[in-house]
């Protein structure tokens, strides 16, 4: 292993697949997202399966594979389930991934003794007790994983408390104590400096870079006097100089990965994604040999590391109350912050913190995102009959009355059973549903389902395309879904 040695990579999900024949002569390696592979099963005890022939079909088009967890953060109170370890460690090993990662933030919480999920990774408890935590996560899940593990550096919209850990000395002490690896998302620190917190050069002065063994980059946008971490392509020309200075300190780079959502791939009419990685092979070029003075010293001489004793009041942050608190805060559940588990104080601090109101926004448009690719039928039907306004009401009304669904078929499902009730005497949004539903059901088992409805399918699809209204004239059919 050498700095560098495993290249330019790609973040995969299946959405890019068709893309990388376009790009494939700028990528050394692909960085596979396992769960993104997954279908549900219906089965409690082993609630997913992989796709391994369809996972291999695509990843043996090139020879080094990165695996990056994106549904199991570490940075909480509570570890992955034992079933997604299993299965994330399967997944690992069919890839035989030269490096495997997972994000250290937090997703899931409890309330009155249920977990539930914000579907949304969110900020760490930045203390001491929260460092602990995240050490625990983190052995949870590398426990049946044979290859070097890291962890990736967060995203917070949220403002920095007093009473916090710095976020490069978190990060520090987390990997140093867990003795694992750092996956340094450039472009998520810088995110965070741009927004008020820790500076990126702080930021990295904190780190122990010999433990550094993967490098992020990513497109971000502005929204509301924020940046966001959107992956939305086109690598901003600060966050590539950030790079150039920040590269030639790591000692032990492996791989510079470059991250897109597949619905930013094409932008005025343009691929951007071959631009970007030619920017980040230039980068890889210029930086691959040259070592700054600064490294050398840091290679000897360990960063200086927060005395635990030197900041006690960090023990005021409890991470299964800060967990509690921000993650019914998130989902819209005020009122429910401290009967869930959470602090009054602790409500009324975050509530203030302006960055709150921006992840709430940002966790309701992943559910309405979920809800719409799982049901695109029904989602259709309801705009050409009430409108587009009322169906984003609508959403919000459900989801107001319900906590989230981490993948999309569960939220599909969830916004299913809510409109079966909310639209009891409408035929027409069942009939919808129905054969939504019935098309979840064969993505996961895999079976052909057959549904009854009362309005002729041809029609009823053919209008709902257009945005008319279908004809109600009423029969009895039989639909097929499936092959």
């Amino acid at each position: 292993m050498s700095r560098f040695d495993l290249g330019v990579g790609l973040a995969l999900m299946p959405g890019l697949v068709d893309e990388i024949e376009a790009v494939s002569d700028l990528v050394d390696c692909l960085e596979v997202e396992p769960q993104t592979f997954w279908l549900e099963t219906g089965d409690p005890d082993e609630p997913f399966r992989l796709e391994r022939d369809e996972l291999l079909a695509v990843t043996r088009r090139v020879d080094s594979l990165l695996a990056h967890g994106v549904t199991n953060p570490v940075g909480g109170s509570r570890p992955p389930s034992a079933a997604m370890i299993r299965l994330f460690a399967e997944t690992v090993t069919v890839l035989d991934a030269s490096l495997v990662s997972e994000h250290l933030s937090f997703n899931e919480s409890t309330g009155w003794g249920k977990a539930f999920s914000s579907a949304f990774f969110l900020p760490p408890c930045q203390s001491w007790a929260g460092v602990d935590a995240a050490v625990a996560s983190i052995s949870a899940l590398r426990g049946n994983l044979t290859m070097p593990f890291s962890v990736e550096s967060p995203v917070s919209y949220l403002q920095p408390r007093n009473e916090e850990l710095p976020d490069g000395a978190f990060m520090s002490e987390v990997a140093i104590r867990a003795d694992c690896g750092i996956l340094l998302d450039l472009h998520n620190i810088w995110t965070n400096e741009r927004n008020g917190r820790q500076s990126v050069a702080d930021y990295v002065a904190q780190l122990p870079l010999e433990r550094v063994w993967e490098v992020h980059l990513a497109g971000g946008l502005e929204h509301r006097g924020y940046w966001l971490d959107a992956h939305s392509g086109m690598l901003h020309p600060d966050l590539l100089r950030v790079a150039s200075l920040v590269l030639p300190q790591l000692p032990a780079v492996r791989a510079v990965v470059y991250e897109i959502l597949p619905e930013f791939v094409v932008q005025n009419g343009r691929n951007v994604m071959r631009a970007d990685l030619e920017s980040l092979h230039r980068l890889v070029d210029k930086c691959g040999m040259r070592r700054t003075s600064a490294t050398s010293t840091r290679d000897a001489v360990p960063p200086t590391r927060v005395a635990r004793s030197s900041a006690a009041s960090t023990a005021d942050l409890d991470p299964s109350v800060w967990e509690q608190t921000l993650a019914h805060l998130a989902i819209g559940r005020t009122e429910c912050a401290e009967d869930g588990g959470g602090n009054a104080t602790m409500t009324r601090e975050m509530n203030a913190d302006p960055g709150l109101a921006l992840i709430r926004e940002l966790v309701a448009a992943g559910r309405s995102g979920r809800v719409s690719s799982s049901l695109p039928l029904t989602i259709e039907l309801l705009i050409s009959l009430f409108g587009i306004d009322e169906v984003d009401q609508l959403l919000a009304t459900y989801a107001a009355q319900t906590f989230p669904g981490l993948w999309g078929s569960q939220e599909g499902r969830g916004f299913a059973q809510w409109a079966r009730s909310e639209f009891r005497d409408e035929p027409l949004i069942q009939a919808a549903l129905s054969l939504d539903t019935a098309a979840l059901d064969y993505l996961q088992n895999g079976q052909t389902q057959s549904v009854t409805i009362d309005f002729d399918p041809i029609d009823l699809m053919a209008k709902i395309k257009t945005h008319e209204a279908p004809n109600t004239t009423q029969g009895v059919y039989c639909v097929t879904v499936g092959p």
